[in-house]
């Protein structure tokens, strides 16, 4: 049976969703509703919104808004995922997949339901690389996180060091000055680059010669940059290099590969999303998720907004030190 609810969604050709009365559909045999007591707020929830998300594959009138939350299942407390079309988390109950959801801890507190809420999209981004795309990352190994200083990329520092024992942490961005900052409060970044400096002064670090892996957040030019500085100074070439990108924040530009670093090194690029990789393996790198930012083992700062505050919250200035998530009124 469907009932009357509130929810966001958005108009085709619309830059801000309305929050509004909806139909509530009654779920299928494969689905539950959940209560929703909070949404995260991120580039991939703008970004489906919008429509110029690619995991976007159906583009109707007026859709749904959100991608994940915290909520009830009757009385189970729970994380859950809306990555199917028509899905949607920001309203007070919605329908999803019964594989989507995901347990807190029954000790859960205030804090750790605010923490799930905010931080799991950004922690998913380095945890689903980390822990399905790169084939058989061992421990010990050194990691690059190109555009570290977003509030997923101090996530994907700790998601390497404590969810993934590597040895080294390497942070790239373009400011070097916010590089030292992030560094200051962050004692498991071990190096930082400088976008700002010269190719030859990178170099001359010979910090990016015995590299495993490179969490790629900003794709275009600076990927190409790094890309060309990695290969032409790598130490071993027959050692593994897994390039994995993962956000496009200096746009979708196609970087060139030449044949003989492809033929001259044994080296891959990947791509992580919502695509590559099977149910089984989402599940169990969405559990972990929830695990590490549950029990606070990886954190970032985060602050909450109202979901009928919407319009006003949608376009304010984004602070990509804090992460916000949206808290539902029932």
């Amino acid at each position: 049976m469907s009932k009357q609810v509130k929810a966001v969604t958005i108009k085709r050709g619309s830059k801000v969703p309305e929050y509004k009365q909806v139909e509530l559909r009654a779920p299928e045999a494969d689905e539950v509703v959940v209560k929703v007591i909070a949404a995260g707020f991120s580039h991939l929830v703008r970004g489906r919104a919008l429509g110029t998300h690619y995991s976007l594959v159906v583009s109707a009138e007026e859709k749904a808004v959100g991608v994940d939350g915290v909520g009830y299942v009757e009385d189970e407390l729970v994380f859950f995922t809306t990555f199917f079309p028509e899905g949607g988390s920001y309203g007070q109950y919605i329908v999803t997949k019964k594989n989507q959801v995901y347990p807190l801890p029954k000790d859960a507190d205030e804090t750790s339901i605010a923490r799930v809420a905010a931080l799991a999209n950004g922690l998913m981004s380095s945890v689903l690389p980390l822990g399905g795309r790169v084939p058989n990352l061992k421990e010990g190994a050194t990691i690059v996180i190109l555009g570290v200083t977003g509030t997923a990329g101090q996530l994907a520092i700790q998601a390497a060091k404590l969810g993934y024992k590597a040895a080294k942490v390497i942070g790239i961005a373009r400011s070097t000055k916010k590089l030292q900052e992030l560094q200051a409060s962050q004692p498991l970044l071990d190096e930082i680059i400088g976008l700002d400096s010269d190719d030859s002064d990178i170099v001359k670090l010979d910090a990016l010669g015995e590299v495993d892996v490179v969490l790629d957040y900003l794709w275009g030019p600076p990927a190409t940059r790094i890309l060309n500085i990695a290969l032409t100074t790598k130490k071993v070439p027959s050692d593994a290099l897994h390039w994995v990108q993962i956000g496009q924040i200096s746009g979708d530009a196609q970087i060139p590969v030449t044949a003989a670093f492809l033929r001259g090194n044994n080296f891959q690029i990947l791509g992580s999303g919502l695509g590559p990789l099977k149910q089984d393996e989402q599940s169990r790198l969405l559990a972990k998720t929830v695990e590490l930012l549950s029990k606070g083992t990886v954190t970032a700062p985060f602050a909450s907004a109202k979901l009928s505050n919407i319009a006003q919250e949608w376009d304010s200035e984004w602070d990509s030190q804090i992460r916000k998530y949206f808290v539902v009124e029932h």
